[in-house]
This record gives structure tokens, C-alpha cells and sequence, in this order.
């Protein structure tokens, strides 16, 4: 049977219709399918962020950790440089847990704040008992200068014999609140100025200023036998009688055994003045 023009024309009009309906149908896929790339792309450039936040962060833990591991190489190094230097010091050290412990060292004589006794100082505070002494009175300038002993609050006992490198006026142990006992025979001081140096001889004046004037809050024993001014660089001379009788007339209530190199006629004066301390030479 043959199609009229009107039935030609329904056609048409059902395919082209049917044709819109599929290019929507394939646009809306194209749309649909354009925003969950976009959506996958986007998660993709988060998690890229993401993981180069991550890997930044590692990178510097990575560079921290190196230079930690940079300075414990160059410390080891420098002990083991430190250790073949043959200058005999013993430190004797009794911690805070009544654990004793005796370290041989041979630090250098340059590059003080490096040295192990200060290393020590920072690693145990709460150190009570020190003994820095020598065997043959070696020239330390700078040790207990730069050592301080600032890291010490607790230190109860210092000995220092045959030492040559601390302050008579005690600056270097003001922070050593605690301090009961000083052992420096045969010692000697190289950094004491001449103008304090007047100051602890006088006996009318300054008589704030006196031997270990800066740490004798709770002094009991002090020690000094045989104990100079000067250095094995320059001359040395023994301490003046005047110094030795001001700290005695200045020391503490606390303290109660002196033993110096006070004249005879001077320890009978001064056991009058002060009969509480036991005077030894």
C-alpha cells in the first residue's frame, strides 16, 4: 500500500524527534561524564598535594635528623682527638643517685666550652661531688672560667688540687648554692685582677670582697694549702696572710674546718675572734 503525503510527513517528524532525544541523551552522558573526570581530576590533584606536603615534611625530619647525626659524629670525633692528647686530669664525679663513677679524660687546651667537663655539667645537674685535680699543676686558663660550674646547683664537694686556672674570689662557682666543701691545694689563680686582688687583702675596706666571697653561703670546709696568685706563665706568689684572716673573719656561720697557711700567731688570734672553726695549716 502506498504512503500518503501526510503519512510521509508523520515519519519524518517521529524520526527527527527520536534523533533530538538521542543527541540530548548522549550530550547529558558527555556532560555527566565530563564532571566525574573533572570530579577524579580533582581528587587526584588533592591527593598529589597531598603527598607532596607529605614527602616535604618527611624531607625535613629527613634533614633534622641528619644534622642531629652530624653533631654526635663531630662530637665522638672530637673525643676521640681529645683523647689522644696526653694531659692527665681525672674527674670524679658521685651523681645525685649515690652511684659513683670515675671518667679519665685529657681535654684540650683550646676550645674550653666543648670540653667534657662542660658537656658533663649540662648532661648531669644534679651532680654532687667533683674532682677536677691534676697530677702536675697543668695550665688551664680558661676551664673553670668558660666551666663555671653554672650547671652544678646541687654540687656539694669540689676538689681542684694542683690546678692552675680559677678565680679566688669564687665567680665561677656562684651558682653552686649548695656548696659545702673546697679541696684547692697547690693551686693557683692566673685571672684575678690586681684591683681585686687589693680588695680581698683589705682588711679595713670592701669587706664584702673576700676569698670565694661569690659561693661561702654554706661553706663547712674549705682547704686551700699552699695556694698562689699567678701562673706557671708568670710569677707566682703565695697568698698574703691578709687574704687568708679576712675570709676567716667573713666566712660563714656555717663553716667550721679551715685549713690554710696561716701563721701560728695568726691562728691564735683568729681562734679567739672566731673559736666555732677549727684552724689547720
Amino acid at each position: 500500500m502506498a504512503l500518503t503525503d501526510s503519512n510521509k510527513n508523520n515519519s519524518k517528524n517521529i524520526m527527527s524527534e527520536g534523533g533530538h532525544h538521542e543527541i540530548e541523551a548522549a550530550k547529558k552522558l558527555c556532560l555527566a561524564t565530563a564532571k566525574s573526570t573533572a570530579s577524579s581530576a580533582s581528587t587526584m590533584m588533592d591527593s598529589a598535594r597531598s603527598m607532596a606536603a607529605t614527602a616535604k615534611k618527611n624531607e625535613a625530619t629527613a634533614e633534622r635528623v641528619v644534622r642531629q647525626l652530624k653533631k654526635q659524629q663531630q662530637a665522638m670525633a672530637a673525643a676521640a682527638v681529645w683523647n689522644t692528647i696526653p694531659i692527665p686530669i681525672k674527674i670524679e664525679i658521685v651523681s645525685y643517685l649515690d652511684q659513683e663513677s670515675l671518667i679519665s679524660i685529657s681535654p684540650p687546651r683550646h676550645g674550653y666550652g666543648r670540653s667534657p667537663p662542660c658537656i658533663l655539667s649540662k648532661i648531669l645537674p644534679k651532680v654532687r661531688e667533683l674532682d677536677l685535680s691534676t697530677s702536675d699543676g697543668i695550665v688551664f686558663p680558661a676551664l673553670l672560667k668558660n666551666f663555671h660550674l653554672k650547671n652544678f646547683p646541687l654540687l656539694e664537694k669540689f676538689t681542684a688540687n694542683n690546678l692552675l686556672c680559677f678565680a679566688l674570689n669564687g665567680s665561677n662557682m656562684r651558682f653552686c648554692n649548695s656548696l659545702k666543701e673546697i679541696y684547692m691545694d697547690h693551686s693557683s689563680n692566673n685571672y684575678l685582677g690586681s684591683r681585686q686582688k687589693d680588695k680581698i687583702s683589705d682588711l679595713n675596706n670592701h669587706h664584702e670582697i673576700f676569698l670565694f666571697h661569690y659561693c661561702c653561703k654554706a661553706l663547712e670546709r674549705v682547704s686551700i694549702r699552699n695556694l698562689r696568685w699567678g701562673s706557671k706563665a708568670c710569677r707566682q706568689n703565695a697568698l698574703t696572710q691578709n687574704v687568708l684572716i679576712k675570709f676567716v673573719r667573713n666566712a660563714p656561720p656555717s663553716l667550721h674546718w679551715f685549713r690554710s697557711d696561716l701563721t701560728p700567731d695568726n691562728i691564735r688570734m683568729l681562734r679567739m675572734e672566731r673559736p666555732g672553726i677549727k684552724l689547720l695549716n
